[in-house]
């Protein structure tokens, strides 16, 4: 798990369209993000190792071999991205092979990259004035059953889990939701003295977002990374393609966050299966 999620005070302030107006009264701001936006990079080609290297296996999670394969190329992204000399491959017995420099340091960013889903999500959060918590803790449990079978289709349900990663308390969210993770552009910076990221939606997501924020104007928006809920702004007004993410932690990698939004949804998880010894680089 990317330590993004483990980041949760987070908020979300259009920057085109609307303002979220947060809980405690954060309003509008006149600061702008950077000039300068910086896109996934595109088709990374594998770097020349050193010659003591580690191999760490990632095992993918119920997944086509296309979906791999794809998983391979964004996670071979997130790497160049970060200016990391890594390369993800498929091994022949189907798992996915990352050789890195023999470095703790970097091994350990490295692993934050490798595992994030990258899944930025935007829902209609249910809270207690919309349904009562019995019904809600009802449904709760009915969908985690259906989730535990097999048998939960996002594609024709209603409702959605999503859980707090701070209080293990989960909600409900309205489907279907509207996919953050399409991102045009991702920039670091700062916005009201905090660090933040500004980001900018392609244009499918943002005519979404419009229609979301449009049918939840006054009401609560779930904003949810990786399946665990990250801020509850109330919505008012119409919010469309721009944005940004503040009053992020001082010491987190901005860099690196921004890496994993640019590089998008990993089509499957992926989970850190053993770490390798030392090697030779080819």
């Amino acid at each position: 798990m990317s330590r993004i999620d483990r980041y949760a005070r987070l908020a979300v302030l259009s920057g085109v369209l609307a303002t979220l107006l947060l809980p405690g009264g954060c309003g509008p701001s006149d600061e702008s993000p950077p000039a300068e936006t910086t896109k996934a990079p595109v088709g990374p080609v594998e770097p020349v190792m050193p010659e003591k290297v580690r191999t760490l296996r990632l095992v993918a999670d119920r997944g086509t071999a296309e979906q791999v394969e794809r998983t391979v190329r964004i996670l071979n992204v997130r790497l160049a991205g970060a200016k990391i000399t890594g390369w993800a491959k498929l091994s022949p017995d189907g798992a996915i092979e990352v050789t890195l420099p023999d470095e703790e340091e970097l091994i350990g960013r490295a692993i934050d990259l490798l595992l994030a889903g990258g899944n930025l999500m935007f829902y209609g959060l249910i809270t207690d004035d919309l349904m009562p918590r019995e019904e809600q803790d009802r449904l709760i449990a009915l969908i985690d059953k259906e989730k535990d079978r097999g048998a939960f289709d996002d594609a024709k349900a209603k409702y959605d889990v999503i859980s707090d990663r701070e209080t293990a308390r989960k909600y409900l969210v309205e489907l279907p939701g509207v996919a953050g993770y399409l991102l045009e552009s991702v920039t670091p910076g700062r916005f009201q003295d905090s660090p933040a990221l500004f980001y900018e939606l392609v244009a499918e997501a943002a005519r979404e977002n419009e229609e979301l924020t449009r049918r939840l104007d006054g009401r609560k928006e779930a904003v949810v990374f990786d399946g665990e809920l990250i801020l509850s702004p109330v919505v008012k007004g119409v919010i469309g393609k721009s944005g940004v993410i503040f009053n992020l932690p001082e010491d987190m990698n901005l860099e690196d966050t921004a890496t994993i939004l640019r590089s998008g949804r990993l089509p499957v998880d992926v989970s850190l299966e053993s770490p390798g010894g030392d090697g030779e680089s080819d």
